[in-house]
C-alpha cells in the first residue's frame, strides 16, 4: 500500500526500517488485552538515522484495536521521529446484531 500511495502523491516511502523481530499470533484471534501483549516486542526500528527528525506516515491495512498501530508509534517515536502519522485502509468495527 505503502508503494502505491508513493506513486500517486510522490511522498518518499522507506522500506525495512520497521522489521518484525518474531512471529506473533494472529491478532484477529486475540481479545483487546491479549493483543497488545502479543505485540509487543514484536518489531525493531533497523535503521533510525533514516527516520531521524522525519514526519512518517505509517501504513496499515486495519485497525481494530490499534495495538499494531501504537507499538509501531511508540518505537518510531523512540528512534527519533519528529511526527508519526497513521494511515489505515479499514477500520473494523464491532457488531452487537444477531444473526
Amino acid at each position: 500500500m505503502a508503494k502505491e500511495i508513493e506513486k500517486h502523491t510522490g511522498i518518499p516511502c522507506v522500506e525495512d526500517c520497521l522489521v518484525r523481530t518474531r512471529n506473533t499470533v494472529p491478532q484477529s484471534k486475540l481479545t483487546p488485552t491479549q493483543r497488545r501483549v502479543n505485540i509487543q516486542n514484536a518489531f525493531l526500528l533497523k535503521d533510525k538515522e533514516k527516520l531521524q527528525e522525519k514526519n512518517i506516515v505509517l501504513v496499515d491495512d486495519i485497525f481494530t484495536t490499534g495495538a499494531t498501530v501504537n507499538e509501531c508509534t511508540t518505537i518510531l517515536y523512540q528512534g527519533g521521529a519528529k511526527k508519526v502519522t497513521v494511515f489505515c485502509l479499514s477500520i473494523a468495527v464491532e457488531s452487537h446484531r444477531s444473526v
